[in-house]
């Protein structure tokens, strides 16, 4: 057996070698050197660290807005006016009668310093084609209001009557006129009767 083995070695020698042996050794100071010597050291590698790899930087990101939709205008109501006529068609008492182009029409007196109207709230009607002259359509009911269209005369055909509108509110009294409020097509706004019935209402609505 070999010294380097250290004490271990020194004890199996003790053991296994004869009593002459081992007698001789002991004299020698051999197996007292065996056991003290120091043993050589297995050097121990010490393992290197394993790189950690950092993650790159993660790449700047320009972030951009999504569109929602298309922003659409909410369409604002229209305007609803509180009749001063009653909303009604029922036939009332007619507080006189009035002949137009050969036709008799019932008339009442809205306005004290005006002509007797032939026009009733809700009623269809026209502009009178005697004279074939538009009906102008003001913001107001006066004189002096904006002028925003022209209601032109109607033309009355065997199943309809073109150019008609709609009496929607009224009547006003103001420049010695009857004045409605009426609907013509797309347009709102107020016309009058005029002095010698520019309107004339469509009979068979009432």
């Amino acid at each position: 057996m070999r010294y380097f083995l250290g004490g271990f070695a020194v004890v199996f020698l003790m053991v296994t070698l004869p009593p002459m042996v081992r007698s001789g050794l002991q004299g020698q100071g051999l197996l007292q050197m065996l056991a003290t010597r120091t043993p050589t050291l297995t050097p121990t590698v010490t393992p290197t660290s394993t790189a950690t790899m950092r993650p790159s930087a993660t790449p700047w990101i320009k972030y951009t807005s999504t569109p929602t939709g298309s922003q659409k205008r909410t369409p604002t109501s229209t305007l609803t006016r509180v009749p001063t006529h009653p909303p009604t068609k029922t036939p009332i008492q007619a507080d006189t009668y009035v002949r137009v182009n050969g036709v008799r029409y019932p008339a009442w007196y809205y306005c004290t310093n005006a002509n007797p109207s032939i026009i009733m709230f809700d009623d269809d009607a026209y502009v009178n084609p005697n004279p074939p002259t538009p009906n102008n359509l003001r913001d107001q009911p006066r004189l002096s209001a904006k002028k925003i269209g022209e209601i032109p005369v109607g033309i009355i055909t065997d199943t309809t009557v073109l150019n008609a509108i709609v009496i929607m509110d009224g009547p006003k009294c103001v420049n010695n006129y009857v004045w409605w409020y009426v609907k013509y097509k797309n347009l709102y706004g107020w016309t009058s009767e005029g002095d010698s019935y520019w309107l004339l209402p469509i009979l068979e609505e009432r």
